[in-house]
């Protein structure tokens, strides 16, 4: 799901919120490919050299950034991989778990 323009660099998350995430968190447009088993067969845009994959930190996630690398290598694009910071599952986890924390900083949580 195109949720932003492409750029030069462009992510790929599994669902939704994933991507709004780590859009959020990175600063960079992330497209959502709505299940792992997508993450390698996207159509993408000629102006994208980059492609960040942003998979869920599990085995299915595993599985589906190594056969992503593989296809976007052979399409001739550069490829990297971004795993969710701290042990989360998820950018979405992860980008939670600093609101979290900056609520609790601010004296905003319980």
């Amino acid at each position: 799901m195109r949720l932003s323009a492409a750029e030069a660099e462009l992510g790929l998350a599994e669902g939704i919120e994933t991507a709004l995430s780590a859009t959020a968190l990175l600063g960079i447009p992330v497209w959502a490919v709505l299940g792992s088993t997508r993450f390698h067969v996207l159509s993408l845009p000629r102006l994208v050299r980059t492609v960040v994959l942003l998979p869920d930190s599990d085995v299915a996630g595993r599985v589906a950034a190594e056969k992503a690398k593989a296809a976007y290598s052979l399409r001739g694009l550069a490829v990297r991989t971004e795993w969710p910071w701290g042990g989360h599952n998820d950018w979405n986890d992860v980008l939670r778990r600093r609101c979290q924390q900056e609520e609790r900083e601010k004296g905003w949580g319980g």
